[in-house]
This record gives C-alpha cells, sequence and structure tokens, in this order.
C-alpha cells in the first residue's frame, strides 16, 4: 500500500495488484468466521486473543462476505 501521509502515488502498487481466484477467497472467507467466533467468544469470557487484532477481524470478515453476497455493505450479516 501507498503511504498516503507521505503523498506517495498508488500507481506501482496497482500495478502489482492481482486478482485472486475464488477457492483462496472462500478458504479465507471461512477462516475469517472462524477467527471471527473465537473473538466472540473470547470476549463473552471476558479474555483476550494473544497476537490476534481483535477490533480487525470483523472487519476483514465483512469485507470477505462482501465479496460473495448481493448485499449493500451496510446489510452484510456477520452471525457467528
Amino acid at each position: 500500500m501507498p503511504d498516503l501521509l507521505k503523498d506517495e502515488p498508488s500507481g506501482n502498487w496497482r500495478r502489482k495488484a492481482a486478482s485472486r481466484d475464488a477457492e483462496e477467497l472462500l478458504l479465507a472467507r471461512d477462516l475469517a468466521y472462524c477467527l471471527h467466533w473465537a473473538v466472540v467468544e473470547a470476549m463473552s469470557r471476558g479474555r483476550e486473543l494473544r497476537r490476534v487484532d481483535m477490533p480487525s477481524v470483523p472487519e476483514r470478515r465483512k469485507a470477505l462476505e462482501w465479496l460473495f453476497v448481493d448485499e449493500e455493505w451496510d446489510d452484510i450479516s456477520l452471525d457467528t
């Protein structure tokens, strides 16, 4: 990713970007679901997961879910 604070252009980053195949995305979505479930479970027990950025897990999952549904961003369900 370009460093926006340093006003780096995005051209180099965009040229290097590549599409992922559906199977890889499905596996990533499944992992995100499992991590989200673990985060919810840990929070319900008043615990934290070490080495997991807990607040970013649902956002990552939402982005992966959005790739596979025909819904608006705000309507994506993240039930666990």
